[in-house]
Parts: structure tokens; sequence; C-alpha cells
């Protein structure tokens, strides 16, 4: 019994550990160029505003590098967030 749970938790994490990098959005920011943390526990900008409003979501997975179907820039400028290119 003992070994079957460690076959278990062995094959539980070796999911997590070979799991596919998302494909990040950009934010221009003073003239540098950042990525954005994207994956599962951190949902992309865009995705958020969709939640947050009730909003049917329009993109659809791509590939397993871009669950969210879409690739977006953003620029802080002023203290304002603005939405600079949606790639899908």
């Amino acid at each position: 019994m003992k070994k079957l749970i460690l076959m278990l938790v062995i094959c539980i994490q070796s999911g997590f550990l070979f799991a596919t990098i998302q494909e990040s959005d950009t934010l221009y920011y003073n003239g540098e160029k950042l990525p954005v943390d994207i994956g599962w526990t951190h949902p992309a900008p865009l995705e958020t505003y969709f939640m947050n409003n009730d909003i049917e979501y329009p993109f659809f997975s791509i590939s397993t590098a871009n669950y969210r179907g879409h690739v977006a820039s953003w620029e802080i400028t002023d203290g304002k967030l603005f939405l600079e290119e949606i790639k899908v």
C-alpha cells in the first residue's frame, strides 16, 4: 500500500513539473519591455476583466503554451494601464 501511495504522489508531482509554461503578455513601462507573470494562479489582466464583468470570454485555446487564446501588450503611461494590442 505504501508503494502504491508513493507511486501516485510521484506521478501527480511529475505532471506539475513538466507543465507547459504559458506565453506571457508584455508590459511596457518607462521604456522597458517586461513579461507579465501569467499562469494557473495568475490570470492575465484581460481574463480578469472578463471574469469581473461577467462577460463571455471571446478567445479560444490555441495551444498548450497559450490556454487563454491571446497575447496582449500593455503600457503604463501617466499612472494608467492601457491595452495596446491583442494577438490571437
